[in-house]
């Protein structure tokens, strides 16, 4: 799944910002006045972050109030989205979706969003998830006229349904649950001409559960926003020093491995992963065996304070890469946070053409530059960035 635009809601006082379209290779990110772009990386990465969400408090900062016409509102935050995704979905995704619902060979875009109570929602763009009452009201109707003589209470309850619905009410949650087995209920007593009809509000009333089904797999398959910083000359995977992202995915792969042990050679090849440098925390064993390092030794992968940055980098991108689709299956979507690079001019185009040989067709990066590299936008140079698409906030 690539990820084709995003959207920021609450940095700054405006209600509806501007989708920002992102292509795949590299992206930089300028932000306009008043609006951080390392943050607005951060609040990106809510999405689908690698890290247990409850345990960061990723919104705390944000204003807790909002005027409209003069009038000061308190925000409710589980009904206030802060981050919007909208990705492309591949064929092979889609054809297992249309095997939970027929409609879902309809599927192109699927929209992720993350409230700011930190639940998470995702809609398939353009497509009903649920069917209105308008939709088996006149079925019902039908069927129910043939079978007066029955007082079930479920079909009681079916009845009472027809007098006080309103054709645009949805059927989904709670509801959808009761109809299903008040139709259970009803079955038995269906005329076998009308049984064709009964058949199809029966699959309306169950669309709700197939689209939350089809979430579930789609989620599986949703690539992590990792995010990586340079401070100074030093590369994290996460916001601070101590890599717990890599951590994370670390601890993510043995688990998988449990269940269902990788072919390491189909995710990185053997020489690439043995000669990226010595930090490195995989190995193959003298069977092949992919294996992981002492999880003490992944934690303090790249401590060694003589490693260039730049290999740093390219370590950290290939690890955490690997990881990724040995994990998911897929490629990450890499959030790279420079604004706090500090290093002169030469190594600068030595980190951006490892960006440039790391970053492949397939590939995305969101990148935010260094204040002192805002001239980087500009028409490329050798040693630049050339396949960078300028997006702003």
């Amino acid at each position: 799944m690539n990820l084709l635009k995003f959207r920021i809601v609450g940095l700054l006082d405006i209600e509806f910002p501007s989708w920002l379209k992102v292509r795949t290779g590299v992206n930089v990110l300028r932000a306009g006045k008043g609006i951080s772009p390392h943050r607005v990386l951060h609040m990106l990465q809510t999405i689908n972050p690698p890290y247990e969400i409850k345990q960061v408090a990723p919104f705390d900062t944000l204003p807790q109030y909002t005027t409209y016409e003069h009038q000061k509102r308190r925000i409710i935050p589980g009904k206030k989205t802060v981050a919007i995704a909208i990705y492309s979905t591949q064929p092979s995704l889609v054809e297992e979706l249309a095997n939970i619902d027929q409609s879902l060979y309809a599927t192109d875009w699927v929209e992720v969003g993350r409230r700011r109570d930190l639940s998470q929602w995702m809609s398939f763009v353009e497509l009903s998830e649920s069917g209105r009452w308008s939709e088996i009201a006149a079925t019902l109707a039908e069927i129910l006229d043939t079978v007066k003589e029955h007082t079930q209470p479920e079909i009681a309850t079916l009845r009472q349904h027809l007098r006080s619905r309103h054709p645009t009410d949805r059927i989904k949650e709670d509801l959808a649950a009761e109809l299903k087995q008040q139709l259970k209920v009803l079955q038995p007593f269906v005329a076998k001409e009308l049984q064709t009809k009964f058949d199809t509000c029966l699959h309306i009333v169950g669309r709700a559960h197939r689209f939350q089904q089809a979430h579930q797999l789609v989620y599986s398959r949703l690539p992590l926003f990792l995010l990586v910083t340079i401070k100074g000359k030093k590369v994290s995977l996460g916001r601070t020093q101590k890599n717990d992202e890599l951590s994370f995915l670390v601890e993510k792969w043995e688990q998988k491995e449990k269940e269902t042990p990788t072919d390491a050679t189909t995710i990185l090849s053997k020489e690439a992963l043995n000669t990226l440098h010595l930090h490195f925390p995989f190995w193959f064993d003298q069977k092949g065996k992919f294996q992981a390092r002492k999880k003490t030794a992944a934690k303090r992968i790249l401590s060694d304070q003589g490693l260039p940055f730049t290999k740093q980098l390219e370590t950290i991108l290939a690890c955490s890469s690997a990881l990724h689709k040995a994990i998911y299956g897929c490629n990450p979507l890499f959030l790279l946070d420079l604004h706090a690079l500090e290093c002169a001019e030469k190594e600068q185009n030595l980190l951006f053409s490892t960006l440039r040989r790391f970053f492949s067709a397939e590939q995305q990066c969101l990148m935010v530059l260094p204040n002192s590299s805002s001239e980087l936008h500009g028409t490329p140079q050798k040693g630049r960035i050339t396949n960078t698409e300028n997006i702003s906030y």
